[in-house]
C-alpha cells in the first residue's frame, strides 16, 4: 500500500538525495522511491506548500505637479 509523505518528510528526503551526490535513478532505487516522484518534489509539485494564487502586477502611478 503506498504511503503519503507529510511536507516534512519531502523536504527531508529531497535534502538527503541533493547531500547523497548519487544519480536521481539510483538514489530512487536504494530508497524505494519512483524517480518520477522525487522529480515532482523538486519541482515543488505536490509538496503541500501554498503559493499565491494572483502574481504581483504593475501599475501606473501618476504624479500631478501643482
Amino acid at each position: 500500500m503506498r504511503t503519503r509523505k507529510t511536507k516534512e518528510e519531502k523536504f527531508r528526503l529531497i535534502a538527503d538525495y541533493k547531500a547523497s551526490g548519487l544519480s536521481m535513478a539510483k538514489w530512487c532505487d536504494a530508497n524505494g522511491i519512483p524517480a518520477s516522484t522525487l522529480a515532482g518534489w523538486l519541482r515543488g509539485k505536490n509538496t503541500n506548500t501554498t503559493k499565491p494564487k494572483n502574481k504581483a502586477k504593475f501599475v501606473e502611478v501618476l504624479f500631478w505637479i501643482t
